[in-house]
C-alpha cells in the first residue's frame, strides 16, 4: 500500500471464487498470495497476476477478480477521493461506499476539465 492509499478490504479466495468491485476506478488490487484473473467491464484486456503484483482499476463499472488458485488479496483506495461503490464476495458485502461520499457526488458534480 502506498502513502496515498488506504486499505478498504482484504479477502482470502479459494480457487474459483470471485470478488466483484463496483465503480472502483482508482482502486488498487494487491495479490498477497496465489494467482488471480482480473477483468474490467468495457475493457478488451484482462490481467493475470501472481503474488507481489498489483493492478489499479482504470474504469468505472464492474471489475471481477477471480482466483485461479487459493489466493489472498488486499484492496486499497485513494486516500482522497471516491472509493468503490461496493466490494462483494459470494453475495457478502466486504465494503460499501460511505453515504456521505455518494451524496457529495450527487450535489457536487466533478470539476470541468479545461
Amino acid at each position: 500500500m502506498t502513502l496515498g492509499q488506504r486499505r478498504i478490504a482484504r479477502a482470502s479466495l479459494v480457487r474459483g471464487a470471485s470478488i466483484a468491485v463496483t465503480d472502483g476506478e482508482g482502486t488498487t488490487i494487491r495479490i498477497d498470495r496465489g494467482c488471480v484473473w482480473i477483468t474490467e467491464e468495457a475493457s478488451f484486456i484482462d490481467h493475470v497476476l501472481v503474488a507481489r503484483q498489483r493492478y489499479t482499476l482504470d474504469r468505472a463499472g464492474v471489475a471481477v477478480v477471480t482466483a485461479h488458485e487459493d489466493a489472498q488479496v488486499t484492496l486499497s483506495a485513494p486516500r482522497f477521493g471516491a472509493t468503490p461503490a461496493r466490494v462483494s464476495l459470494a453475495g457478502r458485502t466486504l465494503y460499501r461506499r460511505p453515504l456521505w461520499q455518494a451524496l457529495v457526488g450527487v450535489f457536487l458534480p466533478p470539476p470541468a476539465i479545461t
